[in-house]
């Protein structure tokens, strides 16, 4: 476990500025939307019974990955030069 949290370290500091507002950007848009399917889902009432609560936890953490992995690979496009 503190080989993955030194390597998540180092990989952090070798990362460019651009890529990380990106990559934070990305995640809270994309827990956002898991959020949103997530309420649309208990509304329809397809959320309920023995897997209900794991796809309330699940599908917003995937929505987060999901945005981290978009936001740090479409980095380079955003207008942040003055970084």
């Amino acid at each position: 476990m503190a080989l993955l949290a030194t390597a998540i370290a180092w990989r952090l500091r070798r990362a460019s500025p651009a890529a990380l507002i990106a990559g934070v950007a990305g995640s809270v848009a994309g827990a956002a939307l898991g959020l949103l399917a997530v309420f649309v889902l208990r509304q329809a009432a397809l959320a309920e019974g023995s897997h209900g609560g794991f796809l309330r936890l699940i599908v917003p953490l995937i929505g987060a990955y999901i945005g981290l992995l978009v936001g740090v690979w479409k980095a380079e496009h955003l207008p942040l030069h003055f970084l």
